[in-house]
């Protein structure tokens, strides 16, 4: 009986409309675990999470509280990095290279946080090709692969160890870019 009873008063409360609210939701929901676990929420997340107008960035993922991002299944975890990374790069400037350090500097906090590291390897293909797309837009690629090679080395890469793909086609720009003469 209880909980149908918080079933219904919870689905009475609006959702979510940011990473970090979701996220503070999450981390707040403990004191109803004896009723409802995470897993019975996680799929309001979810939906919180599709809506149109959901804000989502990598800096409310970075600095999200950590006792959400704990009780936050996979399935979440993941469409809230892939909100992110479409976020991110909707925000951007065409050929906008030094965008990437910053996003770098996040997603190192947040490969550190036992919460977001085995999740962000999912997400190397699809942020590997935004940053592909960003990196092709560029009026000037030797200009970019000059920023780049300042920023991105093999043994201290932008990126995390774990965007493997990312890290490599950062290194391939790179390399094809400063043998060309400007």
């Amino acid at each position: 009986v209880a909980k149908v009873i918080l079933e219904k008063v919870i689905a009475e409360i609006p959702l979510p409309n940011s990473a970090s609210r979701l996220l503070e939701e999450a981390g707040n929901a403990a004191f109803i675990d004896e009723v409802l676990k995470p897993m019975e929420l996680n799929s309001r997340w979810s939906s919180a999470i599709a809506e149109k107008g959901f804000i989502c960035n990598f800096n409310e993922l970075a600095s999200g509280l950590q006792e959400g991002i704990d009780r936050l299944t996979n399935k979440p975890k993941q469409k809230l990095l892939t909100e992110a990374v479409s976020s991110w790069h909707k925000s951007l400037k065409r050929g906008e290279i030094e965008a990437l350090q910053p996003l770098a500097e996040q997603l190192h906090q947040m490969s550190n946080n036992d919460g977001w590291s085995n999740q962000i390897t999912k997400i190397d293909g699809q942020l590997e090709n935004m940053v592909r797309r960003q990196m092709s837009t560029s009026d000037s690629p030797v200009k970019a692969a000059k920023i780049l090679v300042k920023i991105h080395a093999e043994d201290s890469p932008l990126f995390p160890g774990q965007l493997k793909r990312c890290n490599s086609h950062i290194m391939k720009f790179i390399e094809e870019n400063l043998e060309v003469k400007e």
